[in-house]
């Protein structure tokens, strides 16, 4: 897995009290060493985002998505997971529980019930 940073800007104000960006690889640091604080601490940044991003991936288990073709016509179908439907459908603009059964509406345009963490029916 490769990971790029891209377009990082230091944001300062002159002595006029306007904003400056500057590209991080004009920053110089022989120059004006205060510049590597900046630097280190964007390193550090970047390093806690990586290292939580793994242990996320790790320890985190999603389930098989089998419904390709069907998210790929946007069509929801009965037996759909929520991760299918979102995938599908995008996301609903209103859930509502109702006991055992769970609502999705989308748009005004259908309605998805999941029952057993499934779709049960798909209501137009």
């Amino acid at each position: 897995m490769s990971f790029l940073s891209s377009n990082i800007v230091y944001e300062s104000k002159n002595i006029f009290k306007e904003l400056k960006d500057t590209p991080f690889e004009k920053l110089d640091t022989k120059k004006k060493p205060n510049q590597k604080i900046y630097i280190d601490e964007f390193t550090l940044g970047n390093s806690l985002f990586l290292s939580g991003m793994f242990k996320f991936i790790q320890t985190n288990q999603y389930e098989p998505i089998t419904h390709w073709e069907e998210i790929s016509k946007e069509k929801v179908v009965k037996g759909m997971t929520r991760t299918e439907c979102k995938l599908t459908a995008g996301k609903p603009i209103n859930i509502r529980i109702m006991g055992s059964k769970e609502r999705w509406m989308f748009n005004n345009d259908f309605i998805v019930i999941f029952e057993d963490e499934k779709v049960s029916s798909v209501l137009k």
